[in-house]
């Protein structure tokens, strides 16, 4: 019994500093991990929902955010848009950085990005909350 309780604190503070290094590298906005990396169908889905909450738009429009970030592209073909198979997008955002931060930059209404501007802006500052804070 107190192997268990002292494998649970173990990873409890092992948690905790992992949290902490992820605040401290400006992965978290909003109490939310807004840099993950789209590597499987749970975290397409939840890289759209983060989106959408931070954003405050649409789930339509957090997927499209997610894909033109994905797929570099301002405007997204048809084929793109329409394609169910969420597998496709998947790999191809598996081996890209910041396809979040970059999504949530595209998405924010008060100021106008390009894909090519939300790159630069995330290069310059890697803190996607910096980012969003100095445009709003």
């Amino acid at each position: 019994m107190m192997l268990c309780l002292a494998q649970i604190s173990i990873k409890w503070v092992l948690n905790a500093i992992t949290t902490g290094a992820h605040v401290i590298k400006g992965k978290v906005f909003s109490n939310l991990m807004a840099d993950v990396q789209v590597s499987n169908n749970k975290l397409f889905y939840r890289a759209v929902g983060i989106i959408k909450d931070i954003a405050m738009v649409t789930e339509a429009e957090a997927r499209n955010c997610l894909l033109r970030s994905i797929y570099g592209k301002d405007q997204l073909p048809s084929n793109i848009v329409n394609d169910e198979n969420i597998a496709h997008h998947i790999a191809k955002a598996t081996t890209m950085d910041k396809v979040v931060p970059v999504a949530l930059l595209i998405a924010q209404k008060s100021q106008h990005y390009t894909i090519s501007t939300a790159r630069s802006a995330i290069e310059q500052d890697p803190v996607v909350q910096r980012v969003i804070s100095a445009t709003n």
